[in-house]
């Protein structure tokens, strides 16, 4: 499970074009920014002008459905050392969430869904996945209790990954940020990727009113997105 970070008024820039170290809290970081800030003039201009009146919630679940069915694209970093695959590609766009820890970033159109890469490195050489999957869930399920999220059951697939056992983790969970309670589907993947360190790659997603549609998001992300990534380093990438 992935986890909200210190700062709730996190911003993202459009090009990664600041570096930052390996850390465990880019995607509650982003998913924060999703809950306390207004819209851009450009999504509020977006949701003027979207057919008849949904609120908010049911807007989120018309532009997650789109990628139930939509075909798998692929975004890089900035210096192009991972393609990242993603549903509905064009409405993917990469940022750098300030003040995290993270090796790059995406958000979904209209702030509704968001994906993180993390860099681990390890003493042992060549770690496998459930060794990479323990490094990072150790960090991350301590912030978690610190910041207050609960979860459901965490559930394990393990799809092949260029011929290796690949470890997918995924969860519900449910956040309080104020007075209000705010509930997401999530899900992340723990690639031996490297043969000094590991990549994690991570999706998250709010609900909107239909909690159902974000869950099928989420487990399409593991059956079809998650086996996809492409590391294109054999020693882990220097940090951006």
């Amino acid at each position: 499970m992935l986890l909200f970070g210190g700062s709730l008024a996190c911003q993202t820039i459009d090009d990664e074009n600041a570096s930052a170290p390996v850390g465990e809290n880019a995607l509650w970081q982003a998913l924060s920014e999703d809950l306390i800030l207004s819209p851009s003039t450009e999504e509020a201009g977006e949701l003027k002008k979207s057919k008849g009146h949904d609120n908010p919630k049911e807007q989120k679940d018309k532009v997650l459905a789109r990628q139930l069915n939509a075909a798998v694209g692929f975004h890089s970093d900035r210096n192009g050392q991972v393609r990242f695959p993603m549903l509905d590609r064009p409405h993917w766009r990469r940022v750098k969430f300030k003040t995290i820890d993270h090796f790059t970033g995406f958000k979904y159109s209209k702030k509704s869904a968001y994906s993180a890469a993390f860099l681990l490195p390890t003493e042992n050489r060549h770690p496998d996945s459930r060794q990479c999957m323990a490094a990072f869930e150790k960090k991350i399920f301590r912030v978690a209790h610190r910041f207050g999220v609960k979860n459901s059951p965490v559930l394990e697939a393990k799809p092949e990954w260029e011929g290796k056992e690949l470890l997918v983790h995924a969860t519900d969970g449910a956040i309080r940020v104020f007075f209000s309670k705010y509930e997401f589907s999530t899900a992340w993947a723990a690639y031996p990727a490297y043969e000094n360190g590991c990549l994690v790659f991570a999706f998250a997603t709010l609900w909107g009113e239909k909690p159902e549609i974000a869950r099928d998001l989420r487990n399409r992300w593991v059956q079809d997105v998650a086996p996809l990534i492409q590391a294109e380093t054999a020693a882990l990438p220097p940090l951006e």
